[in-house]
């Protein structure tokens, strides 16, 4: 499916590239740079540099404060993003107002198949746990166990997905699930940078992604010790926090929030990475030429 996306993209670029140039550059100016930036943009120190070699399908680089497009590769394609989606399912399940010191039962109804699964069908577990083992350990029983616990319906939570990704200003995504285990899930690595930027904005979610662990007791007594999946968190980078993502179909995913030594922050995205190293391999080789090529006045 998503090879039909990529292919009509293409086509369209071909017959018209000025309609796909201009639809990047509303898209970008209705969602990051429709936020007011509150400093002057880095300014390209190294012109001669032809950009990093990579081996995703799709990158980007992002000033986070001046909304600034630093690098940028296959930015309006759209790619499955497996359980990146998983920050879409915590904004709009935060967005239900839950009790986070509740306690939820996970059922058969929330078991999955496929991927990290943590959390045991019948063992009860406050939602915040819940909530950070889906967005730690990236478990999918316990994204699934999210929808029951908001209230919603699957098609209503999903549905709500969409409108929010469409409220975000992204153009090229469309979730049919909550856990990212679909390829049907597809994003670009623009919209993938504007989803991390708004969830790095909840501070319940910024918590989450920025721990390398997280332990937790069950009301029956079970304990838990998750690691985070985003292996670049106590690396030599600055991580702010992160979402990794892999299925057959995405290969292998991360976006991540980067610090630089002047406090600069970079939105770091890298979709189709050709294994579970290469994907944090390539988001550091983004960093460091970014820090190296431009400079923050």
């Amino acid at each position: 499916m998503f090879f039909t996306i990529i292919a009509g993209v293409m086509i369209a670029q071909i017959l018209n590239p000025f309609v796909v140039g201009f639809e990047y550059m509303v898209s970008l100016e209705s969602a990051l740079i429709r936020r007011p930036a509150v400093s002057e943009p880095p300014v390209r120190v190294n012109k001669s540099s032809m950009g990093p070699v990579l081996t995703g399908r799709a990158s980007i680089v992002i000033d986070r404060e001046s909304r600034r497009v630093l690098w940028a590769d296959g930015q309006y394609l759209s790619f499955p993003i497996a359980s990146i989606s998983k920050l879409m399912t915590a904004l709009v399940f935060l967005e239900t107002k839950p009790d986070l010191s509740e306690y939820y039962t996970l059922s058969s109804e929330d078991m999955t198949k496929g991927g990290n699964v943590y959390i045991k069908q019948g063992d009860a577990v406050r939602v915040r746990d819940m909530l950070y083992s889906a967005l730690i350990a990236s478990d999918n029983n316990s994204a699934q166990g999210l929808v029951s616990a908001s209230g919603l319906s699957k098609e209503e939570f999903i549905n709500r997905m969409n409108v929010r990704a469409s409220e975000i200003g992204m153009l090229h995504s469309s979730f049919q699930e909550v856990t990212g285990l679909s390829f049907t899930n597809v994003s670009s690595v623009q919209d993938v940078a504007l989803l991390l930027d708004e969830a790095l904005r909840n501070p319940v979610i910024s918590d989450a992604v920025s721990r390398k662990s997280y332990e937790f007791t069950s009301q029956s007594g079970n304990n838990y010790k998750l690691y985070n999946t985003n292996k670049l968190l106590g690396s030599y980078l600055d991580v702010i926090g992160g979402k990794t993502g892999f299925n057959n179909e995405a290969r292998y995913n991360l976006a991540v929030a980067i610090r630089g030594e002047d406090e600069q922050e970079l939105l770091v995205v890298v979709l189709g990475s050709k294994s579970i190293d290469s994907r944090f391999r390539d988001a550091k080789i983004l960093a460091d030429w970014a820090f190296r090529n431009y400079s923050w006045n």
